[in-house]
């Protein structure tokens, strides 16, 4: 037996609403097209507007990442653009006669202006390159000078930082020019 809710059900005969007025087959045959059409529509307006949905969310997070992406790039320039005023301070603060010779004061905000400069390069993820007697790894070293040794445990360790190199989390910003010793 056939259901008036299915889909499918064609009545054979005439129906009337609630007003008395008689709807034939065809009548019937059109509204129920007209409510899979609305259902149809209503399920793509649905997918549509799921999918706008992932998108902007995709978008949110791509946006993010660029942005964090971005702040690295130019945390970088900076950082690379001040690392001339950094050697500056390490070249004065190395010469022990000459900081020696000036006023106590002087030096201690000095070294406190040189110390927020590295804290807040730390704050920002940038680290000097700076261990003495590490093993000599190209990638964060530029050897300068070899030092001969006859003991093959300095082999290819640093023997003096000449001039401090800086990576972050990216990687090595600039190189540590190094004194490296060699086995003879």
């Amino acid at each position: 037996m056939l259901d008036k809710n299915d889909d499918n059900f064609e009545p054979e005969l005439e129906f009337t609403d609630e007003g008395g007025e008689v709807f034939a087959d065809d009548k019937l045959k059109k509204l129920r097209q007209d409510l899979k059409d609305a259902k149809a529509e209503s399920t793509k307006n649905l997918d549509g507007w799921q999918r706008a949905l992932a998108d902007y969310a995709n978008l949110q997070k791509n946006s993010n990442d660029q942005m964090k992406e971005l702040k690295s790039y130019v945390l970088e320039g900076f950082v690379e653009e001040l690392l001339p005023t950094l050697d500056a301070f390490d070249m004065a603060m190395k010469n022990k006669e000459a900081w020696e010779s000036v006023s106590e004061n002087w030096r201690k905000g000095i070294e406190y202006i040189y110390n927020q400069l590295k804290s807040m390069l730390e704050n920002n993820g940038v680290q000097a390159i700076e261990n003495v007697s590490d093993k000599f790894n190209p990638d964060m070293h530029h050897a300068i000078e070899e030092i001969e040794t006859e003991e093959s445990e300095k082999d290819h360790t640093i023997s003096e930082i000449v001039q401090k190199g800086y990576k972050s989390s990216k990687g090595v910003i600039r190189p540590a020019k190094v004194k490296i010793f060699i086995k003879k």
